[in-house]
């Protein structure tokens, strides 16, 4: 199962779907997830809406599931003591930070998606009432009785970045935003100044309710904004983590091809179309099938890096050099013979016991 990221532009979208579905909502009823010990299932209803909001593993959604809940522990106990019935007067992100605060009346429920996934019941004064996890930092402790201060940071708010980085490792250094939301934008124009605009105006931007985009590296990594040259997914952030969180085993991405990937026509075509393809002409090209099955997927990694390559510039020499380079971590760089824009392929010289010339196509 691959695993979901979290990012704060993430943080973001919780406050503003939150807010504008919860704010001015009632708390009925505060549970134990039988399946996150230290997760939430917190019921809210309004004259027009019964809803579930859930609170597992660093992530808020609202579902459409039923969640089983356990037994309530003394924490969930004292959230009902307190909360029971309390309207939720606000939603809101500390800065760009991981941690959204729920307002009452009385009190400030504090979720902290770093970390432990801290969850802390304070009253107006910031006096710790409860937490599902005692933590001590050298600034700061989370502990009934003590003051709750939000965690210090030294990292300037995207939004308002002052620029003069002069590399990409100092803005990495200097702003607190994901490394691979900023080599993703880099990659796309090997410019900082054009990177710096580009991450100002995603930070400035509306959250995106209906879609999102998709950075995928070794985990998954969703942005429920337009960034350029990302896949996109026509789904809500929330409806994603909800499937994800309810079926993870079963939990499938539709990715929607960028339009740049469109218009260079550079997608090789699944396995099962390229098999249909060979079935025309079984004995001939038999082989070369099955030795697309058994690569595809060194060879879809391949074919992105020809796409970004591509994308910034590269003359298809240099990037069929620079690949070879990474033989080592896939063999079948081995083989690589040349890029054939013209007719939208890669070219494949594979194994001598195959004797066949294998055409990826773009």
């Amino acid at each position: 199962m691959e695993k979901i990221l979290l990012n704060n532009l993430d943080v973001k979208y919780f406050e503003s779907f939150l807010s504008l579905n919860l704010e001015n909502t009632y708390i009925q009823k505060i549970q134990s997830l039988s399946s996150d010990e230290l997760g939430l299932k917190m019921k809210i209803k309004s004259k027009e809406k019964n809803l579930d909001l859930i609170v597992t593993n660093g992530f808020l959604f609202i579902t459409k599931y039923n969640y089983s809940t356990a037994e309530k522990n003394p924490f969930v106990k004292k959230l009902n003591e307190l909360l029971k019935n309390e309207k939720i007067i606000s939603i809101t992100q500390k800065d760009f930070e991981r941690i959204i605060v729920f307002e009452t009346a009385e009190n400030y429920l504090i979720f902290e998606l770093f970390s432990h996934n801290n969850i802390i019941l304070t009253n107006k004064d910031y006096d710790i009432i409860g937490c599902t996890v005692k933590e001590k930092w050298a600034d700061r402790e989370i502990k009934i009785n003590k003051k709750y201060l939000f965690p210090s940071s030294t990292k300037e708010n995207p939004k308002t970045l002052s620029g003069n980085y002069q590399t990409v490792g100092k803005l990495l250094t200097k702003l607190n935003i994901p490394p691979s939301l900023v080599e993703h934008i880099y990659s796309l124009n090997n410019n900082l100044a054009t990177t710096e605009r580009e991450i100002k105006t995603i930070y400035s931007s509306e959250v995106l309710f209906d879609k999102v985009s998709l950075i995928k590296t070794k985990k998954l990594e969703y942005y429920p904004f337009d960034i350029k040259g990302a896949g996109k997914i026509d789904i809500g952030f929330n409806e994603i983590l909800d499937n994800y969180f309810h079926n993870p085993d079963n939990f499938k991405k539709e990715i929607k091809p960028n339009k740049k990937t469109l218009e260079l026509s550079l997608t090789i075509k699944k396995v099962d179309d390229k098999l249909k393809e060979f079935d025309n002409k079984i004995q001939e090209s038999n082989d070369s099938a099955k030795w697309i099955e058994e690569n595809y997927s060194d060879l879809e990694e391949i074919r992105e890096a020809v796409v970004k390559g591509l994308s910034i510039g590269k003359d298809p020499k240099e990037i069929i050099e620079l690949l070879k380079k990474q033989k080592n971590k896939y063999p079948v760089l081995g083989y690589i013979s040349s890029l054939d824009l013209k007719n939208k392929k890669i070219i494949f010289f594979i194994p001598q016991d195959l004797q066949q010339v294998a055409s990826h196509q773009l």
